[in-house]
C-alpha cells in the first residue's frame, strides 16, 4: 500500500502517516499485543472446565480477540486521518505495551529460571548435609 502511495505522488506526510500508523503501530506493534493477549488467555482459560463450557471459553477468547484488533483497527483509522503526530502518538503507545509486555516475559521467564535453579541446588546441598 506504501508502494502504490509513493507511485501514485502522494504527500510525504501522507506516506509517513500511513507507515507509522499501519504498519509500525498496528501491524507491528499492536499484533503482537494481541499474540501475547490470546496466548495468555489461551493459556490461562482455554482447558476443560466441564463437558458444557468447553465451546464457550472458546467463544469468549475469540470475541475478545476480535474486539480488540477491531478497536485497535478504528484507532489506527482514526489516528492516522487525523494528523502524523496522532498517528506517531497511537505508534509510540502501541510500542510502549509491546515492550512491557516482553519485559513481562522476560521477568517472569528469569523468575522462573531463578526458582528452578534454587529448587537444584537445595536438592544438591541437601544430601550433603545429611551425610557425616
Amino acid at each position: 500500500c506504501i508502494t502504490s502511495l509513493f507511485i501514485g505522488k502522494a504527500p510525504v506526510e501522507t506516506i509517513v502517516t500511513h507507515l507509522i500508523g499501519y504498519t509500525f503501530a498496528s501491524s507491528l506493534f499492536w499484533f503482537f499485543a494481541l499474540l501475547t493477549l490470546v496466548i495468555y488467555l489461551c493459556d490461562r482459560w482455554a482447558f476443560p472446565l466441564c463437558k458444557d463450557w468447553d465451546h464457550l471459553t472458546t467463544l469468549v477468547i475469540f470475541l475478545v480477540l476480535v474486539a480488540s484488533f477491531y478497536g485497535g483497527s478504528i484507532i489506527t483509522t482514526l489516528a492516522c486521518a487525523r494528523s502524523i503526530w496522532s498517528a506517531l502518538a497511537w505508534c509510540v503507545c502501541t510500542a510502549l505495551v509491546a515492550a512491557v509486555l516482553i519485559l513481562r516475559k522476560r521477568l517472569v521467564e528469569s523468575r522462573r529460571i531463578a526458582r528452578t535453579l534454587r529448587k537444584v541446588d537445595a536438592d544438591l546441598d541437601g544430601p550433603d548435609d545429611r551425610c557425616p
